[in-house]
């Protein structure tokens, strides 16, 4: 369905599978900053939903269905297109600090102003940058299962949603119709989970533990499970 999916092969999976690979393993993902976080509630937003970064196949599909969809949704601007080439040209070009930090600071805007994010792992079928910025921003992440997850942290119904694109807009309205702030509720722990788990101290002190623990030549592998970092010795 992707551009690259001819590209896409099991060969690094099945390299680190082996148990000899295994316990060399250092098991690092997405680290957030303290900026990055936002805790604006869901009446102060101004979007439904929002589907930002690159038009992945199931990102296509949710933003078609959305638009087609009978409930009028507030669906906020696309990070993609035409736009968003134009301002990466620029940057290649000029070199620009303004222009980057300007093409960030609209990206992280269009979270920050919505109360759902859909996005989705790409052909990969990997947890991109985008599920951890999503729940940082205090914006509800809405996307369709994925096996790391539940190795990250993420839980559905409680920090996350879990939806198929035939129904997502179903959830969506319920979502933003709710009156309990059962939905807020799940937001509010995404975020608490990605700076509890996921920030860069959390990450820094991870490394060290591994660090250490390879210097003292007892590290035996290392791997994420229900979000924290498990290491294996001799």
């Amino acid at each position: 369905f992707e551009d690259f999916n001819d590209k896409v092969n099991d060969n690094w999976f099945k390299f680190i599978s082996l148990p000899s690979t295994k316990k060399k393993v250092i098991s690092y993902h997405t680290a957030l900053d303290k900026n990055e976080f936002c805790s604006k509630r869901f009446i102060k937003r101004k979007y439904d939903i929002s589907i930002p970064g690159v038009e992945y196949h199931s990102r296509k599909i949710a933003s078609r269905e959305l638009k087609l969809s009978n409930y009028a949704f507030k669906i906020g601007k696309k990070s993609s297109g035409l736009r968003r080439k134009i301002i990466s040209r620029l940057m290649q070009i000029t070199k620009s600090k303004t222009i980057l930090r300007y093409y960030q600071d609209s990206y992280s805007k269009g979270i920050n102003d919505s109360k759902t994010c859909f996005t989705c792992g790409s052909a990969l079928m990997y947890t991109i940058r985008k599920f951890y910025e999503i729940p940082a921003r205090g914006s509800l992440l809405l996307c369709e299962p994925l096996e790391p997850l539940k190795h990250l942290g993420f839980e559905n119904k409680d920090n996350c949603i879990f939806v198929s694109l035939e129904d997502l807009d179903k959830k969506l309205y319920e979502i933003i119709n709710d009156k309990s702030n059962i939905f807020q509720k799940v937001a509010d722990n995404g975020r608490e989970m990605m700076f509890s788990l996921h920030s860069i101290e959390t990450r820094a002190h991870q490394l060290y533990k591994m660090m250490l623990s390879i210097d003292q030549e007892r590290f035996n592998g290392s791997e994420f499970l229900a979000g924290h970092l498990n290491i294996h010795e001799k």
